[in-house]
């Protein structure tokens, strides 16, 4: 997987197979619209989902070390 962090217009969003948002609070949150407008299938994206999930394994994982 190829990641760039660039700046990006608004309109370029509604060309996106898929888009997420990540935080501390929130870690990754799949973003499947936007001003009314679909981004890929208007469901969570495939990339999405295994970040999600590898995040959730890295986060329980380093939890058990700290407990």
């Amino acid at each position: 997987m190829q990641v760039i962090e660039t700046k990006i217009r608004k309109s370029e969003i509604y060309n996106f197979d898929e888009c997420f948002l990540t935080s501390t609070i929130s870690e990754i949150v799949p973003v499947v619209s936007t001003d009314n407008n679909k981004i890929g299938d208007c469901v969570p994206g495939n990339y999405t989902k295994i970040l999600m999930k590898v995040f959730r394994k890295e986060v329980d994982n380093y939890c058990k070390h700290i407990a």
